[in-house]
């Protein structure tokens, strides 16, 4: 090589960023598609544009369960390659596309597929790829949804013979999964919170555009009509409180279908809650207040719901992360929820009402897919926590203040800090 050809050569290696030098780290994210309305669909959003920012990375985004008949104007970014999974099934099932993600791996070539959702379903993911894949060149992370204690060691097993590296969403389950005896290395990846998605608006102007009675006190619930968050003893609880206060203008709006999905009757319920109590239906039957349509609401609407409360509530057995809690204390709005993994990661005693669970149970296959052992709150505790709330306005300011203060720490770029230092060492590694 010339003098001069050589002083090129150098010059180049001092301009050129060495991201653009380097060879691109290639990762496929299979998870549930960003047009749904579940938690999983707002997280991998973030993430996907955390990761995009990073010009040494390549992105590919199988996504799942996608909604066809609306669309929620969330934006990927242009850089990343989305498939929808759902629409390449030749049986429409489940809508996972299970059995078509590894034609679409050997077509993409991935360095990295990393798979976000629970249990069951990362495994069901596996037990494909290794029946279609043989001798796989690519690495397998998961990013693991847990929700109950003691997961199935079945479960435990097959991310110990497959899985190069595991992801919690909090530090609870990564002590819950080290002790049910993974061998992976396990990390930390939480969620965060998108300001300007989720922003404060006046309780008086969201319910004037929910079209809400104005001077009540209102109690809501964003969670979905599903067993695991326990509708029936939020209901419970409500009506006990109701009755015990008759002459207090108290109600629930609870932002979930009303139970012809497969979850909770939640009107039948409360009708016979009311009477269980000795109250009275023709006088009570309006506190509670369901949403007319089912859950699919666009991000600003959901910020409307969450901006209208005086508490947010949640009486589940399990919980990952409680995006909706988190979102809405974010807020400013004062949160009472049980004392359990996911929960305890950003409420404590000092910004929230924390019930402790009064008896716990196991979970049996023929109810959730991903089995383990649930904690139950008391409605009697639980109704007096919000009876706390309801009567003490100066409680209920501090811990909206100190709650937000807390959560204002969690941001999309902190919560990705370590995943992002995982994949530039594996980009490293396969320089």
């Amino acid at each position: 090589m010339s003098d001069l050809a050589q002083f090129v050569s150098e010059l180049n290696s001092i301009i050129q960023p060495a991201d653009e030098s380097s060879k691109k780290l290639k990762l496929m994210i299979v998870s549930t598609h960003t047009n749904q309305v579940n938690g999983y669909s707002k997280v991998v959003l973030n993430l996907l544009q955390q990761l995009a920012t990073h010009s040494w990375l390549q992105l590919v985004h199988f996504g799942t369960q996608k909604m066809v008949n609306a669309d929620l104007n969330r934006t990927v970014p242009s850089s990343v390659k989305q498939i929808d999974g759902t629409a390449l099934e030749k049986e429409k099932q489940t809508g996972f596309a299970f059995s078509e993600l590894p034609a679409v791996i050997n077509a993409e070539k991935p360095d990295i597929v990393m798979i976000y959702n629970d249990l069951a379903v990362i495994g069901t993911y596996i037990e494909s790829i290794r029946k279609a894949i043989e001798n796989r060149p690519f690495k397998i992370w998961a990013y693991v949804d847990l929700t109950y204690l003691a997961p199935p060691q079945s479960m435990i097993d097959i991310l110990n013979r497959d899985v190069e590296r595991v992801f919690c969403f909090t530090k609870g389950w990564k002590d819950v999964i080290k002790a049910s005896g993974i061998t992976r290395p396990v990390d930390v990846l939480n969620h965060g919170i998108d300001s300007l998605m989720f922003r404060p608006i006046t309780k008086e102007v969201a319910r004037q555009q929910l079209g809400l009675p104005k001077d009540v006190f209102l109690f809501t619930s964003i969670n979905k009509n599903i067993p695991r968050k326990r509708l029936d003893l939020l209901i419970i609880s409500f009506s006990k409180l109701i009755v015990r206060f008759p002459t207090k203008s108290i109600f629930m709006l609870i932002v979930a279908d009303k139970g012809d999905q497969g979850g909770f009757p939640l009107f039948e319920i409360f009708a016979r809650e009311i009477k269980v109590n000795g109250g009275s239906v023709d006088m009570f039957g309006n506190r509670l207040l369901i949403t007319s349509k089912d859950t699919c609401y666009r991000d600003e609407d959901i910020n409307m719901l969450y901006n209208c409360g005086d508490a947010g509530v949640s009486c589940a057995e399990g919980e990952g992360f409680g995006l909706c809690t988190f979102e809405q204390m974010s807020l400013g709005v004062p949160q009472i929820v049980p004392d359990i993994n996911g929960y305890n990661e950003y409420c404590n005693s000092d910004n929230s009402l924390m019930v402790k669970p009064a008896t716990r149970c196991y979970i049996p296959q023929a109810h959730n897919s991903v089995t383990g052992e649930a904690h139950l709150v008391s409605p009697d505790d639980f109704s007096k926590a919000m009876e706390r709330y309801v009567f003490d306005e100066d409680l209920r300011r501090l811990h909206g203040r100190l709650g937000k203060e807390k959560v204002a720490g969690y941001t999309w770029s902190k919560a990705a800090t370590t995943l992002v230092k995982r994949l530039r060492a594996a980009q490293e590694e396969d320089e």
